[in-house]
């Protein structure tokens, strides 16, 4: 971390043409101590030692080159004036431009892509910190339907008096199963013949009431 921030630093400094001293401060940290020019302030810079932050380095280039500007001053190559075009015309062919003034310029540009870079990468993660995810939609089951209950078909033809004796008792399951239904069914017919005074329940059983009882009962 220490040597990569130093070598970027001193990069950005000899393209200032700003001498610098780097110190390491008992916590880690690297302290940068400069003087733009005699007759401004010292300037002092501290770089966090956060090992694994790539970024470190690049944001500590940002914040002196902001300072450097603060302090007054330019790069020599946008300091150059474009010179008219008569002038350039009649003037004397330039000499080509040596490879370490490319370096320099080509250090620079670099300088300012990096330097762009970083702000969009502060911007972006600015956005995800304020953005909440949109959760996934919720897809309900579908409603289970209740099983359809069948009611038992009823022979309403089939007459429970048909059935009885009026000497035997027959139980309700021995009815149930001649009459060819089931026994809550038979039950219920059974138990409406009581209702009518034509049938005799007793203990479980059942018989059709005597003939000569049921023209007592109408001539009463």
């Amino acid at each position: 971390m220490r040597e990569d921030a130093l070598t970027l630093l001193r990069s950005e400094f000899r393209l200032w043409d700003v001498k610098f001293q780097a110190n390491t401060l008992n916590s880690g940290h690297i302290e940068v101590v400069w003087q733009a020019t005699p007759d401004k302030e010292t300037r002092r810079y501290i770089i966090p030692k956060t090992p694994g932050d790539w970024r470190g380095p690049l944001n500590a280039r940002s914040k002196i080159r902001q300072m450097f500007k603060q302090d007054g001053l330019s790069l020599k190559e946008q300091c150059t004036k474009p010179k008219p075009a008569l002038l350039k015309a009649l003037a004397m062919p330039e000499p080509v431009e040596k490879d370490a003034d490319q370096i320099k310029m080509l250090r620079a540009e670099v300088a300012d892509l990096s330097e762009l870079v970083m702000e969009l990468a502060g911007v972006i993660t600015a956005l995800r910190d304020h953005v909440t995810p949109v959760p996934p939609p919720v897809v309900l089951p579908e409603p289970v339907k209740p099983p359809e209950i069948v009611k038992p078909k009823v022979r309403s033809s089939i007459k429970a008096i048909d059935f009885l004796s009026e000497i035997a008792w027959n139980t309700t399951d021995a009815i149930a199963r001649d009459m060819g239904l089931s026994k809550e069914i038979a039950y219920r017919k059974l138990y409406y013949l009581t209702k009518s005074d034509q049938v005799e329940l007793c203990g479980g059983s059942w018989r059709k009431k005597p003939e000569k009882h049921l023209r007592l009962v109408a001539a009463e």
